[in-house]
């Protein structure tokens, strides 16, 4: 038996401009079976959030690639110290 689905859930690269996917949601209207297409407008604080926390995580990465070329495992896990984990929903 295959599974059913009832939305489908597309995430873009980056924040776009909305009559630049105009073109997109209307072949996605056209579909068979389509009902709705919604787009979802960026929210300013959501937007601060998501890039804080790439700013973050790129300087975490960079420490552990530091890291890695200047001595191996041990000096990681000191570049990894006081990093939180990551919440769960």
């Amino acid at each position: 038996m295959t599974d059913r689905a009832h939305s489908l859930t597309v995430v873009l690269e980056r924040d776009t401009r909305d009559d630049d996917l105009e073109p997109l949601l209307t072949a996605i209207r056209q579909m068979r079976g389509v009902v709705g297409v919604e787009m979802n407008i960026v929210d300013p604080a959501a937007y601060a959030h998501e890039t804080r926390a790439a700013y973050r995580t790129g300087g975490i990465l960079m420490a552990v690639l530091k890291a890695l070329g200047e001595g191996g495992a041990a000096k990681v896990l000191h570049a990894l110290e006081g990093v939180e984990p990551r919440s769960t929903l």
